[in-house]
């Protein structure tokens, strides 16, 4: 073999143990078009329910995106949002993130350039299953990179069928996921081809700054960009105490981070408090041991290294702790601080109250992965057998991810394509030594051939299928994790109920279309938080809270309306001017509560709004049971006097509520039970 000559690989021992394949790159090419088809085509499924945006932040997303097309590019800095939390607004640019809205104007406006016409929202709706396909491009690159083509190959078969990333971009799941985890894959391929091999300085930098300017891009577009920050800085450290350092190294990780650094600078949200935020230190941290790598090198001063290296850090503890002290080094926001630290939870009900947020329990994993929980042991296995630099960052990258998805279930996204990679990694060396020794017995001479098949070749082969087996197992029967993620309705059309019914529940849907068409332009509607992007976008009128969360004063004033009386809740309502009041409620045909609806979330409102829930009831077998003070409740009435007046029960009308709206009452069975589900608009009648 010369040195020119490419070492063949397991899709070339495929050819030599008599499969009649073609060339590597057209196998390649044949291969990839098939994952990327598989990958859009699962997430299509729901497009039997209709065409919808999914969940709740996507309504937020593309209201951002219509008010760029209306107002020019740049205009979301300048956006004062006065139909979320009134009477105050919002300060879109203090509060959001713009990367998402602005990259699919950007695709907006080409595709229309180009003479490719479609709307704007229908864009949005399918913008999830464009980016899904092209991360699993970026994954096969990734892991081609790291372990060559069918790592792979492998790997963006696993991306393009994992039950956790198509839950997050399936049809109308238009939120900042798509392209985040898109970002940080391209990040870390820049990265990685930065500092490995033999390459120029000016080579090194041009990595570097594909690097940066991606990261920059996902600062801009996801919250979660701390976690490849502090990912690569962790990497380079192992490197470090590795004894693995070189100059492209250190000039890698500046111009990485001084690109990205000076691009998040420039996200109003972000801004120059950025810079100082305690997720960062980590950067200064590993920039400072590289200079002192650097110097050491260049100056041969390897007797002084250890006091130079102990110094210094001791110097940066104390200029981080001094600088703590002074306030100029402020923690993220809770919920990042919760992933890294779990244990150290913060007890706010407010960011209790999101599912996402939760702990995942161990057998989330199972559930999720399936069989590839042994995959990834066996990759992270054959990572430390073989420890190179590539090796190293796909083993750190997949023990963080593994540490981080177990803090809070959202992050089994941020942590699949690690386990994807991981997988395919573990499948390639475990399968590797198989297709060897396939090979090695067609080049025996023929007596000897005969002797070695009959005892090896039935052997490997066995191997080879039952790995086959396992994996066409896991995603094919019984009714695998990814088809129970894919084939799913969106939320809006499954009126966010958390099952899957053959039929669109168009109760949230009608609900919203009559309040678009029959409230006054002016009016002030108040609803649970859930339910405010749903009614800011597609009911067009003015709310006072919504998924945003950010002003936990005013979420804890409308938790503590609702479970207050009618004289205290109007009281309330009259300080925001609201002029009707949105209630959703499950139950079943003999009125009992199913706990779909506002009837499972008052908990949590009278959580944050600092009561025990204790105080209105008590748990007795088949459910809960109100008391006296839970039955003069605003959430009680209203959500019961609804309920009545569906069931034809007598129940007395709320004195300052009027009820204006009603949904159709779609009904559906769970088990041999018939249930209900009811969408409500009551007119709020101020006492004179």
């Amino acid at each position: 073999m010369t040195v020119n000559e490419e070492k063949p690989g397991l899709l070339s021992r495929l050819g030599r143990v008599g499969l009649p394949l073609p060339r590597t790159l057209t196998l390649e090419f044949l291969i990839m078009t098939l994952v990327l088809s598989l990958a859009v085509m699962v997430r299509l499924l729901p497009l039997r329910w209709g065409f919808y945006l999914s969940e709740f932040d996507p309504y937020f997303h593309y209201r951002a995106a219509e008010y760029i097309t209306k107002n020019g590019f740049f205009s979301l800095a300048s956006w004062h949002d006065m139909m979320g939390w009134y009477p105050y607004g919002r300060d879109v640019a203090k509060v959001y993130l713009p990367g998402l809205a602005m990259t699919v104007v950007f695709l907006y406006y080409l595709l229309n350039f180009i003479g490719i016409s479609i709307s704007l929202f229908n864009l949005c709706v399918i913008f999830p299953v464009i980016m899904a396909a092209v991360a699993c491009v970026m994954i096969y690159l990734l892991g081609r990179y790291i372990g060559g083509r069918e790592v792979g190959i492998l790997a963006a078969f696993f991306l393009a069928l994992n039950a956790s990333y198509i839950s997050r971009t399936s049809l109308g799941f238009f939120d900042d996921e798509t392209i985040g985890v898109l970002g940080i894959m391209i990040v870390y391929y820049f990265f990685l081809k930065a500092v490995e091999g033999e390459r120029k300085p000016k080579s090194t930098a041009l990595y570097a700054l594909g690097a940066g300017l991606t990261l920059g891009y996902v600062s801009a577009s996801w919250g979660a960009v701390r976690y490849p920050i502090d990912l690569i800085a962790l990497y380079v450290l192992a490197l470090l105490l590795l004894r693995r350092y070189s100059s492209k190294l250190l000039l890698a990780s500046i111009v990485t981070y001084a690109t990205a650094f000076s691009i998040a600078v420039h996200v109003p949200k972000l801004g120059l408090g950025f810079l100082t935020e305690a997720s960062n230190i980590p950067v200064y941290i590993v920039i400072s041991l590289l200079i002192l790598a650097e110097l050491r090198r260049r100056f041969n001063i390897s007797r002084k290294a250890p006091m130079i290296l102990i110094g210094g850090t001791i110097l940066l503890a104390i200029a981080v702790l001094l600088a703590s002290l002074h306030g100029l080094v402020k923690l993220p926001a809770g919920k990042f601080v919760s992933v890294v630290l779990p244990f150290g939870r913060s007890q706010n009900p407010l960011l209790e109250s999101v599912a996402e947020h939760k702990p995942s329990a161990w057998g989330n994993f199972y559930i999720d992965l399936g069989i590839s929980v042994f995959l990834i042991s066996l990759g992270i296995y054959f990572t430390t057998r073989d420890l190179t630099n590539k090796n190293l960052f796909l083993l750190i990258y997949g023990l963080t991810s593994l540490y981080f998805s177990a803090s809070m279930i959202r992050l089994m996204l941020v942590a699949a394509p690690a386990f994807c990679l991981l997988s395919a990694f573990g499948v390639v060396k475990l399968l590797k030594p198989f297709f060897t020794e396939l090979r090695e017995l067609r080049g025996l001479p023929a007596r000897r051939r005969f002797r070695a098949i009959r005892t090896g070749r039935e052997y490997h082969l066995t191997a080879i299928i039952l790995m086959f087996l396992l994996l066409t197992v896991n995603y094919a029967f019984p009714e695998p994790r990814l088809y129970l993620s894919a084939y799913t309705p969106t939320t809006i059309a499954a009126a966010s109920l958390p099952v899957k019914l053959t039929i669109t529940v168009p109760d949230w849907i009608l609900a919203l279309s009559w309040m678009r068409e029959n409230l006054p332009a002016d009016a002030v509607v108040v609803s649970w938080w859930d339910y405010g992007y749903w009614i800011t976008t597609l009911g067009n009128r003015t709310t006072v809270v919504d998924n945003a969360t950010f002003n936990a004063t005013q979420i804890k004033n409308v938790a503590l309306m609702f479970m207050s009386n009618e004289t205290e809740a109007i009281k309330i309502l009259k300080k925001y001017n609201a002029t009707h009041v949105v209630v959703f409620t499950t139950f079943y045909e003999d009125g009992r509560d199913l706990g779909w609806g506002d009837e499972g979330k008052w908990m949590w409102m009278a959580r944050i709004a600092g009561l025990n829930e204790s105080r209105f009831g008590e748990y007795v077998q088949g459910g809960w049971r109100w008391n006296d003070l839970g039955k003069n409740t605003t959430i009680y009435k209203l959500m019961n006097y609804a309920r009545s007046r569906w069931l034809g029960m007598p129940f007395a009308p709320p004195k300052f509520f009027q009820l204006v709206y009603r949904s159709p009452g779609t009904t559906f069975m769970i088990g041999n039970r018939r249930c209900i589900i009811l969408v409500c608009v009551y007119k709020v009648n101020y006492p004179t």
